[in-house]
């Protein structure tokens, strides 16, 4: 993933940095290098500490971390065991349902190397059955086949990303590393390695049709922590899309104007989808509540965050 959007982002601050550190050079007299050297440090680190408005109380250094290193800012960013928690997200219920079904023989996979059919036709119905978890354009109502149904296949390859669910035999089994562990805590158990599989290894963009926009994936923890500090209450989309698009208006420049949408409403809708429609949604961190569509948009929501979510991470800036 690429990290120039974030200094494109700052090319104006640092151009007032530039000017500030001008004016203190010509202001001031110094015995040594070492001297100013020191002075010029404490200017770009008090720059870089400074939280900033389009960031929602993010300094530049914190968004870094944010972008660059998700999973290993534990003083910024932790994500909690949920070890013994009764998790309820789309995706474990669908992991429960598979679990079931490969038992102790296996899951016969199909020529293809996909989950069987009648495993998906009866994988759909039980699985559109709860409440809470919409049929979408990208499911069928009554799926057939592994790839008819999004949420499905998107279990099957992050389950094998993970080592979650091999295939012996022609059957699909469940990892010996796992094994153990799911029988004793159940799918909560690997809620977390497959989270962290979805944000970190998975192409967000599989399937959906659109441009690739990597960042939409890369900026994923600023999504949370927006989604965790405004998602109270539930937010037309447009609140998050116009959050992002501030924060980070030079990804526009990778998306190109089509005769029937213009790059910002193709990267409105791509945010919203990725981010919300699908991680979001599917790993119980929020609702996506549908509302009328306003014109010029296919399908419209409202996004509030669930009682998961801050159970899942915390956030402790300074």
């Amino acid at each position: 993933m690429h990290g120039r959007h974030q200094s494109d982002q700052f090319a104006n601050g640092a151009s007032t940095l530039s000017q500030k550190i001008q004016n203190l050079l010509a202001h001031r007299e110094f015995s040594s290098l070492e001297e100013a050297q020191a002075l010029l440090d404490k200017v770009v680190n008090q720059k870089n500490a400074a939280p900033l408005e389009d960031f929602h109380g993010l300094s530049s250094s914190q968004m870094y971390r944010f972008l660059h290193y998700p999973f290993s800012s534990l003083d910024l960013v932790h994500f909690n065991a949920l070890n013994g928690s009764n998790l309820s997200a789309p995706i474990l219920k669908l992991l429960s349902l598979l679990m079931e079904a490969i038992g102790n023989d296996g899951l016969k996979a199909t020529a293809k190397g996909n989950l069987p059919r009648k495993f998906c036709t009866e994988a759909t119905l039980a699985y559109y059955s709860e409440k809470g978890v919409p049929i979408n354009r990208y499911s069928r109502p009554l799926s057939r086949n592994e790839e008819d149904f999004y949420d499905l296949h998107c279990l099957r390859l992050l389950s094998g990303l993970c080592g979650i669910l091999r295939k012996y035999n022609g059957k699909f089994i469940i990892g010996t590393s796992y094994r153990k562990e799911l029988d004793k805590h159940g799918p909560e158990v690997v809620y977390q390695d497959l989270l962290q599989a979805y944000c970190s290894q998975f192409n967000w963009g599989y399937g959906d049709g659109y441009e690739d926009i990597p960042f939409v994936q890369q900026s994923f923890i600023f999504s949370l922590y927006i989604l965790s500090k405004y998602g109270d209450v539930a937010r037309p989309q447009e609140f998050y899309e116009d959050i992002f698009l501030k924060a980070f208006p030079n990804v526009l420049k990778e998306v190109q104007d089509k005769p029937y949408r213009t790059a910002e409403e193709q990267l409105r809708n791509i945010y919203s989808l990725r981010t919300f429609r699908r991680c979001f949604r599917y790993f119980g961190l929020a609702e996506v509540l549908p509302t009328a569509s306003p014109a010029g948009r296919l399908d419209h929501y409202d996004v509030r965050k669930t009682p998961l979510l801050d159970k899942v991470v915390t956030f402790t800036l300074s």
